[in-house]
């Protein structure tokens, strides 16, 4: 009896299905989050002329069955319901499509009122509104009537090829639109039948309705792994992606003839079991990271003062912008090189008599620690400055009143041009990049001259910090 209890036990818990959760999964498993988009469908009959198209019907009918055949172990669904309820809850896409649909309005009445330039201008800012918040998913609709509208306002206007183009997007957004004969002029309904030839013959049109950027930005906006594309063709023809985002490319590209729907669905079930079965068992392959930048170019604006300042009786401030390279041969040691161009301003008391301009070069090493986000490092180097300007300095009012080389000019310090300092310099710096291709740059520092006797005993030891940012090349 106890064994007749145990077996019936086991064959339960052999037949009850197992739901693992993420971290319960086998090692190098994970749960895979799919999006549905739309089915699209081409062939739309604007004018009901007796081309084939695909019944609504139809469509409706291959999303169901998307979705049911995409609800597999380890595979969160996300339907286009849902992901179109996720872009609209965001209080930003709501503002813009606002807005959006404001621009359209405005056009409309810009249109009706004969003014066609200033409508077709607010159609194009309706129309990059939605392209921000991707309303090609968020609102197909108002997508497609303004391309729609673009369309009419073009056709007036006399621009035939971006008036085609624009309607065969909207035929793409919105497969159900019908448009009454003789509505529009004759050359606009021309073009609007060659868009829906356009379509129909178009080789690629699922890559042209979804374009692998696009699916990245709904992808990374959506929080998804996979999205499923599917397209259906007048003769019955159907065409499945599943686009993964991880790859940027398809992981699985089908075309089914749908004729016997049952055989159809079996295919593609098929093919959506062999993608499955990949995508939980493939291995994780090691990515390899962009290489690192090893050259930084930046321009920065310099602050100084001269700390040592005999003949005056107020601290010299100059300022100035800087040029740095910076090589990074290992991760903890810099080679740099910085020019400055500098112009020191007379202090409040006048005892420097006219401004001055030096040129510095720098040249020299650090230590550096952190990541490439946040780096901090310790830099000394070779300095030389050059003032190619006569430096006067004095405290002596006769001096300033009667000029330097007045009888009663007593003490007064001339440096006559050209002038050369060279020194050690010891800064500290800091770069924090943001993002990979932009970084901000701050340093500290201060410069010792030692071989420039005359000068250097009376002006010395520049204090200065700089702020700028740059590029990593």
């Amino acid at each position: 009896m106890k064994r007749a209890l145990l077996l019936a036990l086991l064959l339960l818990l052999g037949a009850a299905p197992a739901v693992l959760a993420d971290d319960e999964l086998p090692q190098g498993w994970k749960t895979t989050v799919v999006g549905v988009l739309p089915v699209a469908t081409v062939g739309t009959d604007v004018f009901d002329d007796g081309l084939p198209v695909v019944p609504k019907a139809d469509a409706d009918y291959w999303q169901a069955r998307l979705d049911a055949l995409l609800t597999r172990d380890q595979v969160e669904l996300v339907s286009v319901d849902a992901l179109r309820d996720r872009l609209r809850r965001e209080p930003e896409v709501k503002r813009t499509l606002a807005l959006a649909a404001d621009r359209y309005d405005f056009g409309l009445q810009r249109w009706k009122a004969l003014q066609a330039k200033e409508a077709l201008g607010e159609l194009d800012k309706a129309r990059l509104l939605q392209h921000d918040v991707l309303a090609v998913l968020a609102d197909r609709k108002a997508s497609a009537d303004v391309e729609f509208q673009r369309g009419v306002v073009l056709a007036e206007l006399g621009d035939g090829e971006h008036a085609r183009a624009a309607f065969s997007a909207a035929l793409e957004l919105d497969p159900t639109r019908k448009v009454a004969k003789g509505y529009y002029e004759v050359a606009t309904e021309a073009l609007i039948r060659a868009a829906q030839r356009d379509l129909i013959e178009r080789p690629n049109k699922l890559q042209m309705l979804w374009p692998d950027d696009l699916l990245a930005q709904l992808a990374a906006r959506l929080g998804v792994d996979v999205l499923a594309l599917t397209l259906v063709e007048p003769d019955q023809t159907l065409r499945a992606v599943l686009w993964d985002a991880r790859t940027r490319a398809p992981a699985r590209n089908e075309t089914i003839v749908a004729t016997d729907r049952a055989r159809a669905e079996r295919t593609l079930d098929r093919a959506i079991a062999a993608w499955h079965a990949c995508a939980l068992t493939a291995e994780q392959r090691k990515v390899k990271p962009p290489p690192r930048p090893s050259w930084f170019a930046d321009i920065s604006y310099l602050h100084s003062v001269w700390l040592k300042h005999r003949q005056t009786r107020d601290f010299l401030q100059g300022l100035g912008a800087a040029i740095g390279v910076t090589y990074q041969a290992s991760p903890g040691l810099d080679i740099f090189i910085r020019t400055a161009q500098i112009a020191t301003l007379p202090d409040a008391n006048a005892d420097l008599l006219d401004l001055f301009t030096t040129t510095r070069l720098t040249i020299g090493a650090g230590l550096g620690v952190g990541s490439d986000t946040l780096r901090f490092s310790i830099r000394a180097g070779i300095d030389l400055q050059l003032s190619l300007s006569e430096i006067t300095m004095t405290t002596d009012v006769n001096c300033k009143f009667f000029g330097v080389g007045s009888e009663r000019c007593g003490s007064v310090f001339v440096d006559a041009a050209p002038t050369v300092w060279l020194g050690l310099d010891i800064s500290l710096n800091l770069r924090w990049a943001p993002v990979r291709d932009f970084y901000f740059t701050f340093t500290a520092g201060n410069a010792s001259y030692v071989l420039q006797p005359s000068s250097a005993s009376e002006l010395n030891f520049p204090l200065y910090g700089t702020i700028g940012f740059g590029l990593p090349l």
